[in-house]
């Protein structure tokens, strides 16, 4: 197994996750060179609670020909995301973050921000592709809200006939 792609939506009067066993074991195969995780969070227009990334990838995770990294729909600590990046910073060269909630860290008081994981971002990895779309927050002081280059949500509209693209 090189490529794994799974997702899921939760729906309305869904509940839990259901039993993830079976999906952990695929995504502990130490072949995966793509690996594309998806839990759409919304339901109707209000968040849901995101799953934990720990709940579905533990903290010792590593996979050696990891090129490729896509996760939607998580909530995590910025310690926790970070170590899995440095992980596989020898081969990971493309990243796609969707719908992240940094929660805090174990130690009271420390939230994970946005601006810091970006900054860690660019001075520890080789990233050739990176790309944010959905909402990254925390649950405190930040929500940033992203959206893709093809989604009329992304333009700013003048005179109802010109788009331009937000900076």
């Amino acid at each position: 197994l090189r490529h794994l792609t799974v997702g899921f939506e939760e729906c309305e009067g869904v509940q839990g996750k259901g039993d993830m066993s079976k999906l952990k074991g695929l995504i502990a195969t130490q072949s995966i060179e793509s690996l594309d995780i998806s839990f759409v969070p919304f339901i109707g227009d209000s968040l849901a609670s995101a799953t934990e990334l720990s709940d579905m990838i533990n903290d010792k995770q590593h996979w050696p020909k990891l090129t490729t990294l896509s996760l939607n729909g998580f909530s995590t600590t910025e310690t926790a995301l970070r170590q899995l990046l440095e992980r596989h910073s020898a081969t990971l060269q493309s990243l796609e973050l969707s719908n992240i909630t940094f929660i805090p860290d174990p130690i009271p008081g420390e939230f994970g921000l946005w601006v810091k994981f970006l900054k860690f971002l660019n001075e520890n990895l080789k990233l050739t592709h990176v790309k944010f779309n959905g909402t990254l927050s925390n649950t405190s002081t930040e929500i940033w809200v992203t959206c893709d280059s093809n989604d009329d949500a992304g333009y700013l509209f003048y005179n109802d006939t010109t788009r331009t693209p937000y900076p």
